[in-house]
């Protein structure tokens, strides 16, 4: 979109100058004519207390998001100490059961031998 602006200079320029609506400041700009829709610049260009309240609306929900990371990270850590205590168990279990096959391998007969003695 753009407007109609009245020129800086209208011997060079001309009585009226067209920007883009993005470049309009209306601290520098002064519109020219009837036909520049007004309403449409007004709808575009947020208040200063708008601009404030999406900034303060931007870092509430950033405070939030980091509460949330910060929340998951905590359940990842003890999942993953969870995760570690039961391994060690395993091992653990794993062992007890390599040594109670090698005593149960050492007591029992050999294969094809009587336990008589002879």
């Amino acid at each position: 979109m753009t407007f109609k602006i009245k020129s800086t200079d209208p011997r060079s320029q001309g009585a009226f100058v067209i920007i883009n609506r993005t470049d309009f400041n209306p601290q520098m700009h002064e519109l020219y004519g009837a036909d520049n829709d007004r309403a449409a610049l007004a709808e575009r260009v947020p208040t200063k207390d708008e601009l404030l309240a999406a900034h303060e609306e931007l870092e509430r929900r950033a405070a939030a998001d980091a509460r949330n990371v910060a929340d998951q990270l905590a359940q990842i850590q003890k999942m993953r100490a969870d995760l570690d205590a039961q391994a060690a168990a395993q091992e653990a279990e794993a062992l007890r059961l390599r040594v109670e096959a090698t005593k149960l391998a050492e007591t029992a007969p050999a294969k094809g031998k009587t336990s008589k003695p002879e």
